[in-house]
């Protein structure tokens, strides 16, 4: 399965006569001028750490299966293997998009201090102000420019060193909705228990390795998810097995053998019957109805 397919169908990279591409290997991708007039995917998977600056329009879909709602001018922030889901959105939408590969970010060296991570986990979202939408357009520019001076042999450092200022920049505003959106404790729990089972659920199905992953009882995360979310913890992780298995299943010229092989099921007559029982379709018949 190409998990680059979607990027292209959504971003339109291959079609340089629509936008302009300004790359650096396959360490860090702009694009300027971002029509992204959708259809979009029922489905995305990120192949990348992206950044999307939403400058036109308004987008309301799901990352890792949370409710998100986007309205130019705004900055949205995913990371690689996050499932996006496109519900509704206006007839236009253009933006900016900054692509990095898990080679560049690692070699951002963020402060183990600044968990930016959990903290975009949390809040993908910044509504952006003048003062700050001025300050990524200098980093577009930039960033372009050091691109483009091919014989620089410190072209890679250079965009790095802007990136990790922009990074930092950036995180006051995240830090800023951190500050005035104080999680409780049940919510910080609940938040960690459904980004473990984005990661793991592939893997895992039972709760008990989510509660062995916080130190807790599974009776107790049990306990919490359900009152906090009105959703049982065993229906957040189905869930997203589903949704990663639909995802998957809607990757051109992926095999229903593949999808089960890559989602840990036992053989593909089990994992047709998982599907099955909770989607109503089998996966054959789920990929017909794309």
């Amino acid at each position: 399965m190409n998990r680059y397919s979607h990027l292209a169908q959504i971003f339109r990279l291959a079609d340089s006569s629509r936008i302009q591409v300004n790359k650096l290997g396959d360490e860090i991708i702009i694009t300027d001028d971002l029509d992204l007039t959708p259809d979009f995917p029922p489905y995305f998977l990120a192949p990348m750490t992206t950044a999307v600056i939403i400058e036109e329009g308004t987008i309301h879909g799901r990352i890792n299966l949370i409710d998100v709602h986007v309205q130019a001018p705004s900055l949205v922030i995913f990371f690689k293997d996050d499932i996006l889901e496109f519900i509704d959105h206006s007839e236009q939408i253009k933006g900016k998009t900054i692509l990095m590969s898990d080679h560049f970010t690692t070699q951002l060296n963020i402060s183990s201090k600044f968990n930016i991570r959990k903290t975009i986990t949390n809040y993908p979202i910044v509504t952006l102000n003048e003062e700050t939408y001025e300050h990524i357009e200098m980093f577009f520019t930039m960033v372009k420019r050091a691109m483009q001076q091919e014989s620089n042999p410190y072209r890679l450092e250079i965009i790095i060193n802007l990136t990790r200022a922009l990074y930092y920049g950036v995180g006051y505003y995240f830090h800023h909705l951190e500050q005035h959106n104080k999680q409780s404790r049940e919510e910080i729990l609940v938040n960690k228990f459904v980004q473990l089972v984005h990661e793991h659920c592939h893997q895992e199905r039972g709760i008990e390795f989510y509660a062995r992953k916080m130190c807790l009882s599974p009776k107790y995360v049990a306990n919490v998810v359900s009152q906090y979310t009105h959703k049982p913890a065993s229906k957040w992780i189905q869930e997203h097995v589903i949704l990663k298995a639909k995802t998957q299943l809607s990757m051109p010229d992926a095999t229903v053998a593949e999808v089960a092989d890559a989602l840990h099921f036992s053989d593909q007559s089990t994992f047709g019957k998982y599907f099955h029982r909770y989607t109503g379709l089998s996966p054959k018949a789920y990929q017909k109805g794309l």
